[in-house]
């Protein structure tokens, strides 16, 4: 009976170690994602490179001496904590916005009187390494011909993380 007993206790204790090993694979969503990654999304005014005499006041605190014709977005992202594994990760990010431009060569009749404003979108589609990184992405927005802006005059900055597929595990 005894004997009996401790095998029954050895065959116990063999399942309970089996299954404390095996790792909890998790779902990535658009709900938890960011319990584990880090998303850094930016846009800014850059491109062609137009430069004037003087500064030109963009709003009551700010002036500017250079303004651009394109707007440029950059994304990566990074993985929250070494303690996990990154499977199969892939996220497409939207970065959006609104912008103000002015044609640049009215400015050299003294006035950037003639404005053209708009909304920008950008998508990034972004596979993750198995520590959780990705390269960084770039895209960018042209604004019409002979348009140019500023950081300062880019509004209503929106990032939004439309899709998300893979799973984590953690590192054993």
């Amino acid at each position: 009976m005894k004997k009996i007993i401790i095998l029954l206790s050895i065959c116990t204790m063999v399942f309970c170690l089996t299954a404390c090993g095996k790792s909890k694979e998790i779902e990535l969503t658009l709900e938890n994602y960011d319990d584990y990654l880090n998303i850094d999304v930016s846009g800014h005014a850059s491109g062609d490179m137009y430069g004037v005499s003087q500064s030109v006041r963009l709003t009551d605190d700010y002036s500017a001496l250079m303004f651009y014709g394109d707007i440029i977005g950059n994304a990566y992202v990074k993985g929250a904590s070494t303690n996990f594994n990154y499977n199969d990760v892939k996220i497409k990010i939207k970065l959006s916005g609104e912008y103000e431009s002015y044609k640049f060569d009215t400015y050299m009749l003294g006035t950037f009187a003639q404005s053209e404003n708009g909304t920008y979108e950008m998508i990034f589609e972004l596979d993750t390494n198995i520590s959780g990184d990705s390269e960084q992405v770039s895209d960018d927005f042209s604004l019409p011909d002979g348009y140019v802006t500023h950081d300062y005059l880019l509004y209503n900055k929106n990032v939004e993380v439309i899709e998300i597929s893979g799973t984590v595990t953690p590192v054993e």
